[in-house]
């Protein structure tokens, strides 16, 4: 009798708990197999996860102003070069195993970082650095290859677990990929087959001068691929937060005085990727590619797919980003059907029985990658329509998960891939165009290109990193490596009886949660 009342006192006690606790429901499409700051911030998927887990030394507020987050104050100069500078560490923060984070694991997560088998994409960035190394258990010192007044910017790296991690160099089979033990807010509650769950870390909460609201205890993240219900759950109050609503769903939201809207920045692009490895595929030709370009109209797909919620882009950088470059030679390849298909005739491509364009015997026949979702279906949906229109055939898609579909880029298993890709803070193309980089899935070779990514890495001066962003968007455009798409609107949808205050970050969506507010149930 009384292990029956003490169970009962318990399960009252845990119902309570849960009634009490104060949690966060987002959804995904899918749930990120990687969700490590290395490989998991490849998609944005992954990267909102990572924003909850981990926090580097240094990081961007909603202003977009540099807050310390691991680091303690500003880094100090050493001396009057600009080029040395000391930081420091809190003395109290801590792992989510309870360990306390150390200039060691600054020092060992550079290592890693900077190691060629790791395939980190953020490299060049930490190649600004010429030394980093630890002055006791809370302190790092840093060595500049050139002169900077802002160091913190070069300091937003991942930082790793080095008490965990023995290996020199990193790989996504690491089980610290699958279920990492962070430093951030929110610490690895749980896996699950349609969910992902986050506990409040309170050690973090009690010593960070970033923590102003914070009195979220969970956060949720469930995976909900069909999209057309989204707005029913949160108006139902089934989900608090849909972390980019659908942008053929917006105007759903409008009139709903229980649910907030906001627009947020999106330094994403959305681009066709032309796989140029294989010496023998059509996809070589750049009159092909210009082809294939004058033959979209990407302002029909965005007016169709997104309502007019998307801006066209020249080149590599998205709209609104530091190289974005508006005029270069817009008209080149605006959308011209007839100007495509002469094109074709010009360089002595010839019609098939079917209708589709031949050349030196080849069919200008194309299969198309993506990772699966109603969204990149309506958008292939709508380039195989334009491509069949100037005789161009794209296959039936390849539609893989996030992971398969990487791996498909890799091994370049495909002819053209819709791809989103995710450059970090400092809008680091280079990984995706310079020559010599494992992420290059295009092979695309640009001597030039490769010149002026090189003079843009190892100058801070922003005039001069201007110049060769602004050189680099133009030459990229002119090549035609890919069909470049569109920078989309962004926006959050929540449920404003239990959250307000938010302001979702651009790339790290989580970053600021500690500065929301949780308003009740």
């Amino acid at each position: 009798m009384k292990r029956a009342i003490v169970f009962l006192l318990l399960l009252y006690e845990s119902i309570i708990s849960q009634q009490s606790e104060k949690s966060l429901k987002y959804y995904e499409i899918i749930l990120p197999e990687l969700i490590d700051p290395v490989y998991g911030s490849e998609f944005m998927i992954g990267r909102r996860c990572t924003s909850l887990l981990f926090r580097s030394l240094y990081g961007f507020n909603g202003a977009r102003q540099f807050v310390d987050l691991v680091a303690k104050g500003n880094p100090v100069p050493i001396g009057t070069d600009g080029r040395h500078f000391s930081v420091n560490i809190k003395p109290s923060m801590k792992w989510h195993d309870g360990q306390p984070i150390t200039s060691g694991d600054i020092v060992r997560s550079f290592q890693i970082l900077t190691n060629p088998a790791t395939g980190y994409s953020g490299v060049e960035l930490l190649r600004r650095f010429t030394k980093v190394s630890a002055d006791g258990p809370q302190k790092i010192l840093i060595e500049m290859r050139e002169r900077t007044d802002s160091p913190e910017y070069f300091l937003i790296f991942p930082i790793l677990p080095s008490h965990l991690l023995s290996v020199t160099a990193l790989d996504p089979s690491n089980i610290f990929c699958r279920h990492p033990v962070g430093n951030g807010p929110f610490k690895l509650l749980k896996k699950e087959i349609s969910t992902i769950s986050f506990r409040r870390f309170d050690e973090y909460s009690n010593v960070t001068s970033d923590n102003k609201n914070t009195n979220i205890d969970k956060v949720i993240l469930e995976e909900r691929s069909v999209q057309q219900v989204w707005i029913s759950d949160l108006k139902s109050n089934s989900v608090d937060i849909l972390v980019e609503v659908p942008l053929n769903l917006v105007t759903d939201l409008d009139g709903l005085t229980s649910v907030g809207r906001k627009e947020y920045p999106n330094y994403e692009v959305d681009m066709f990727g032309f796989n140029m490895r294989d010496p023998k595929s059509l996809l070589n030709l750049r009159f092909v590619r210009e082809a294939i370009y004058r033959g979209f109209d990407r302002q029909k797909a965005i007016d169709t797919n997104y309502r007019g919620r998307a801006d066209i882009i020249t080149g590599p950088y998205p709209f609104g980003s530091y190289y974005y470059w508006g005029s270069v030679a817009k008209v080149e390849y605006d959308y011209d059907p007839n100007r495509a298909i002469q094109i074709l005739d010009k360089n002595g491509c010839k019609r098939n029985a079917g209708g589709f364009f031949v050349y030196n015997g080849n069919p200008l026949s194309f299969n198309i990658l993506a990772v699966r979702s109603a969204e990149k279906s309506m958008i292939i949906t709508s380039f195989q329509k334009a491509m069949k229109n100037i005789g161009i055939e794209i296959k039936d898609p390849i539609y893989q998960t996030a992971d398969v579909y990487k791996s498909y880029l890799q091994t370049g298993n495909f002819d053209i891939a819709l791809i989103t890709p995710n450059y970090g803070e400092d809008f680091d193309i280079s990984p995706l165009f310079d020559s010599k980089s494992k992420y290059n899935y295009w092979g695309y070779k640009s001597t030039t290109v490769d010149e002026y990514f090189n003079k843009l890495h190892n100058t801070t001066d922003p005039n001069i990193r201007l110049q060769y962003g602004h050189s680099i968007h133009q030459k990229i455009h002119e090549d035609i490596p890919c069909l470049f798409l569109w920078t989309k609107k962004k926006f959050v949808g929540y449920n404003k009886a239990k959250i307000s205050d938010i302001d979702p970050h651009p790339l790290d969506f989580f970053l600021t949660i500690n500065e929301w507010r949780y308003t009740g149930e």
